[in-house]
């Protein structure tokens, strides 16, 4: 799970901006073409016929690799040779953004392939790590190439021009990893927790790890019959049950609702919901959720689904609004999945000081912001890298996006501290 929150409100002025030119490819005899790329969440799969596509595509719709400062990828290539010739590929990614691939670390030869028609599973295959401080928007391309005498030889120039083969351009987008945060609690629908339109339960859980202070701000389960809205109530652990209260998110409504089944007679639905974080503490520590609901349209009582095994405490049921809990008497606990964001414990005496944070996403209208410092310009660009929208004024800790089409976009902020913040979007 990426990092996907952050909270202030712009309002966008007049889109400006200049898209990002990159330098072409030409082949002048038969186009041999790539076949496969698979990198980092990109699985691109082409036609193998020779002269079939163009010489030189860019593929940036909905076709882009996910990556983490510092991490590692295998990025594996396929491709037609037009025979018993050898094809040679060189990956090249423009790391520091300046719209060329000619810097320091940003070529790989990435291998070669033999007589292959581009769908025999031949694969050449190499590794490749995103750089720290490469956080933001990169475009990535692949050439594969072969020469009329037969020689292999690696293509060094991107922007040149060459006799067999294809490019491909795509659109890569690094974060950084250092965010995410998670307690995940797998269940059944042999039984469940409720009523919960008439108690409060709880269950405890552990989330991030030690030495990151954690907000929530995300949280899914199943439940017997269909929600209208619910309330989420944390508290600190209190030797196994329930202790004080730290924050709670009331009446949310679903942002996504989906039957999964029957089980009892009853229809059983997938719910998420998110909501503005809520910072609980430190990582690695004890704490518990607790929920109430109010009935669906079909005004079933609901249940929360119960989890494989027993973890820590029972889970404990209140019917006073959380004064006095009770442990569920047949010693079962719930099953979701809560995320949240992790950053490092600084200095500071602030605990509710987290770091960047966006939310939520997919977004339809408002995107909301978190940030300890103040942005100082915020820029938006579609997936080809072009920017299409521009503000520096912050109206209440939230974007408006009401004016973008439907599709995937990527959004930096510049704080003015001159760190940069970059991340993508679904905009429903």
């Amino acid at each position: 799970m990426k990092p996907f929150i952050f909270l202030l409100v712009l309002s966008f002025l007049p889109f400006t901006g200049i898209s990002q030119e990159f330098c072409e490819i030409t082949y002048t005899q038969d186009i041999e073409p790539i076949t496969l790329v698979s990198f980092a969440g990109i699985s691109n799969t082409t036609s193998p016929a020779i002269n079939g596509t163009p010489g030189h595509e860019y593929f940036h719709e909905d076709i882009f690799g996910d990556l983490d400062e510092e991490e590692t990828y295998t990025i594996i290539l396929q491709g037609n040779t037009n025979g018993n010739h050898t094809n040679t590929f060189t990956v090249f990614i423009d790391w520091n953004e300046n719209g060329d691939f000619t810097d320091p670390g940003e070529i790989y030869f990435a291998g070669s392939l033999t007589n292959s028609t581009g769908t025999d599973g031949q694969q050449a295959i190499t590794e490749i790590t995103a750089p720290l401080g490469s956080m933001g928007t990169k475009r990535m391309r692949v050439i594969k190439h072969r020469t009329s005498t037969g020689t292999p030889v690696w293509p060094e120039d991107p922007c040149g021009v060459y006799e067999y083969g294809q490019a491909e351009d795509y659109t890569l987008m690094v974060t950084h990893a250092d965010f995410d945060c998670e307690a995940v609690y797998s269940g059944n629908l042999e039984d469940g927790l409720g009523n919960l339109q008439t108690r409060r339960y709880a269950d405890d859980f552990t989330i991030g790890i030690p030495e990151f202070s954690v907000s929530v701000n995300r949280l899914s389960l199943n439940i017997f019959s269909d929600i209208s809205t619910a309330s989420f109530y944390f508290y600190k652990d209190a030797g196994g049950v329930p202790g004080e209260l730290l924050g709670s998110r009331e009446n949310l409504v679903p942002i996504w609702q989906e039957w999964v089944g029957i089980e009892f007679g009853m229809n059983v639905y997938a719910t998420l919901f998110e909501f503005d974080p809520l910072y609980i503490g430190s990582g690695g520590e004890l704490y518990w959720v607790a929920i109430t609901t109010t009935a669906g349209s079909e005004g079933e009582v609901n249940f929360w689904e119960t989890s494989l095994h027993t973890e820590n405490s029972v889970a404990y049921f209140s019917e006073d609004g959380g004064n006095t809990w009770n442990p569920q008497s047949e010693g079962l606990d719930a099953a979701f999945v809560l995320w949240g964001i992790c950053e490092e414990m600084g200095t500071g005496e602030n605990p509710d000081s987290f770091d960047f944070a966006y939310y939520p996403n997919p977004v339809k209208d408002i995107l909301k912001i978190n940030s300890p410092e103040k942005p100082e310009i915020i820029e938006i660009f579609d997936t080809a890298g072009k920017q299409i929208g521009q503000s520096s004024r912050l109206i209440n800790g939230e974007i408006s996006l009401k004016t973008l089409a439907q599709g995937v976009y990527f959004i930096r902020v510049k704080l003015e501290n001159g760190q940069i913040e970059t991340f993508k979007i679904i905009k429903k």
